[in-house]
């Protein structure tokens, strides 16, 4: 479940600045509704080849693309200045955003929009602001947006409701009839949730795709991955969370002195550089989920082509994110990065072994391969980051052949001098009498040397 929303004081400062000091049950005169082209799409509108196109466009790949195309879109509208767009995603994943149109907001037309969010296990939820220019609606689209428009945002729980069912916020101060606002304040919340993990092996069919351009998050679509660790997959995404990862990895095993001793000295500071390097992380993530739900309002989208009118309303913020998609994940993993001291390449000699398993090996780079031998077997480690990875064994030894896999971990002591490494795996031997396996495990004292040969 999501724990309490974080709202941050940027997002609250833009988008709910009239909040404060409402007088609830207090209207203008006029009437609240009338009618107009903004009308709910209760029919699920599906996506194309050339929807699919566009998602590409923005920089996902081909496998999110396809997955795009299965995707199915519906629209509830209360009024003009209350609707919430619903998707349902191939993957048993599912998506709402409630949209809540108001005045005196005091936000700027062109100004991009602000994003915050709160990520749990089963979904993430999130919100962004932004304004439009009452003019830049059309006249029919105009009237019926006007006709009731608040005068101020609704509250949270008013807001948090309409996520979940839709129904327009009861009472709060409302524009006189013959007012007509220069600009519009649009505040939205979504949520993204999947509960449950569904493989969609033979969508690929369904969505004709060429198995050749799948793209690395097909993959991860069709093992059932969450949809946003799906999205995660996507190379423009995953290349800036590998960078960021990197800087994490130095935040929480660092080898540059300086961090070493600000950990020593202050106890708070490693957790609190680990949390401000998630937080960079994370918003990476989510930047990509919103920009990629965005697109079923606007662009080619389904929806779009059902509710023509939505793309007016949606359109400022969608275009901003879709334009910015690629510079805002830059931007978040430049932060990530100056955030850590640069991590001073740390070598080590390592000595140590299991049962009567003796071995010793130089590490050049906790981050590159290297090998330890001893005892004529010899194991080649391969890392998934300087804290461990997997490793193969291979060799003769006592007149029988040796072969096995497994993991290892590294674990660094305070002072970045010296540490442990821990292997565990299953090993087989060769005998004449027969083949025989069992899980062997083994340790390693770590010793930092002051220069490696390799």
């Amino acid at each position: 479940m999501f724990s309490s929303v974080k709202w941050s004081g940027a997002l609250l400062a833009s988008c709910l600045l009239a909040v404060t000091g409402c007088t609830p049950g207090t209207s203008g005169s006029g009437p609240t509704a009338v009618d107009g082209p903004a009308k709910s799409v209760i029919a699920p509108q599906s996506e194309d080849a050339a929807f699919a196109a566009q998602v590409q466009a923005v920089g996902f790949d081909s496998g999110t693309a396809a997955f795009a195309q299965l995707t199915k879109s519906t629209l509830e509208v209360d009024n003009g200045h209350t609707f919430v767009v619903r998707q349902a995603f191939a993957n048993n994943a599912s998506a709402a955003t409630a949209y809540h149109l108001f005045a005196s907001g005091g936000g700027v037309p062109g100004n991009p929009p602000k994003l915050t969010f709160t990520k749990a296990e089963d979904g993430l939820r999130y919100t962004f602001s932004y304004t439009i220019a009452t003019n830049d609606l059309p006249a029919d689209l105009r009237a019926q947006v006007l006709a009731g428009l608040p005068s101020q945002a609704p509250s949270q729980a008013q807001r948090d409701s309409a996520v979940a069912a839709l129904i327009a916020p009861e009472g709060g101060l409302r524009l006189p009839a013959d007012t007509t606002p220069s600009t519009i304040d649009v505040v939205v919340d979504g949520v993204i949730s999947q509960a449950n993990e569904t493989g969609i092996d033979k969508a690929i069919e369904t969505a004709k795709l060429d198995k050749t351009h799948a793209g690395t998050s097909w993959e991860a679509f069709k093992a059932g991955k969450k949809v946003w660790d799906a999205i995660e997959a996507n190379e423009l995404i995953a290349d800036a969370l590998t960078r960021i990862n990197a800087a994490r990895d130095c935040a929480a095993n660092p080898t540059n002195p300086v961090t070493i001793k600000e950990y020593q000295e202050n106890p708070g500071a490693k957790q609190k550089l680990l949390d401000q390097v998630d937080q960079e992380h994370d918003e990476v993530t989510a930047n990509a989920m919103v920009a990629f739900l965005g697109m079923f309002t606007d662009t080619a989208g389904g929806l779009l082509k059902a509710a023509p009118w939505l793309g007016f309303i949606t359109g400022p913020a969608v275009n901003y994110m879709k334009e910015t998609l690629g510079s805002v994940i830059n931007d978040r993993v430049r932060a990530a990065e100056q955030l850590v001291p640069k991590c001073e390449k740390a070598s080590f000699s390592a000595t140590g072994g299991g049962n009567e398993w003796s071995a010793s090996g130089t590490i050049c780079d906790l981050a590159k391969p290297f090998t330890l031998s001893g005892s004529g077997l010899t194991m080649k480690l391969t890392p998934s980051g300087s804290t461990g990875g997997q490793y193969t064994l291979s060799g003769n030894a006592a007149g029988v052949s040796w072969k096995g896999s497994g993991t290892y971990t590294v674990k660094r002591d305070r002072d970045g001098a010296s540490g442990t490494l821990e292997t565990i795996g299953t090993n087989t031997i060769d005998t004449p009498r027969g083949t025989y396996s069992g899980t062997a495990k083994a340790t390693f004292a770590l010793t930092r040397i002051d220069s490696c040969g390799g």
